[in-house]
């Protein structure tokens, strides 16, 4: 047991969302936002210790509530412009300075509540496996809407010009090249290899597929609904 590599699992969770008011609180399918990936991380054995981060201190006792640590954000990363990523470094950093180090990190959205402990874990491995080639791994899915096939800009004129196609033609789905966008669920890197870049996007990064279902993300009130649409169309079919 000595061996096996330490992970932690951290879920940046900022107060100040401005499309939807306490947007991490917001019930989800029974739970606050914020328990889910908190739950989901807490089932997987391999993960060490489960820490949320937030400058709220309803989402911190909420987190609490559900089995996390927490640790508060600092005001400076907890600003519209601040990324994720410093905001790992700062838990990771107020960590060792406990005494506690770690070999991995994963980071965690709670606007992606349909992640499961299988994502983590087939993630976990994969990276774990590769780990003498690759530093770090992000969930990746395919680009179909988005693709720049189907893509264009509108003029002020109200023209349309395809950005990828000279001479537009309708193409389909099966004849588009195969292109894939960081959807945002999961993100998992050696220790090391994050302190270095500050970035889950490296040198070396395994993009995780997952599929479009998961894809989705919570940024507006719709999403919500949209979601939970998902998630009892997935109870209902797999019980």
């Amino acid at each position: 047991m000595d061996n096996q590599p330490r992970v932690l699992c951290v879920i940046p969770a900022r107060g100040g969302s401005k499309s939807v008011p306490k947007k991490n609180l917001k019930n989800f399918c029974g739970k606050p936002l914020v328990a889910w990936p908190i739950e989901v991380a807490k089932s997987c054995a391999f993960i060490t210790t489960v820490v949320c981060s937030s400058d709220d201190e309803e989402i911190l006792i909420t987190a609490k509530k559900f089995g996390a640590e927490v640790r508060t954000r600092p005001a400076h990363l907890a600003t519209d412009e601040a990324a994720s990523p410093p905001v790992v470094l700062d838990v990771i950093d107020t960590l060792e300075k406990e005494g506690a180090y770690f070999d991995y990190v994963f980071m965690l959205e709670a606007t992606s509540p349909l992640t499961e402990s299988s994502d983590l874990s087939d993630a976990f491995f994969l990276l774990l496996s590769k780990s003498d080639t690759f530093d770090s791994l992000v969930s990746v899915s395919q680009s179909i809407s988005g693709h720049p096939d189907f893509t264009f800009t509108v003029s002020q004129d109200f023209s349309l010009t395809s950005i990828n196609q000279l001479d537009w033609r309708v193409k389909r789905r099966q004849d588009i090249s195969q292109l894939y966008f960081i959807e945002g669920s999961l993100y998992l890197s050696k220790i090391s290899s994050l302190k270095a870049s500050a970035s889950f996007v490296q040198k070396n990064t395994i993009g995780f597929e997952v599929p479009r279902e998961k894809s989705f993300e919570i940024d507006d009130e719709i999403d919500f609904y949209i979601l939970e649409a998902i998630m009892k169309y997935r109870r209902n079919t797999h019980g």
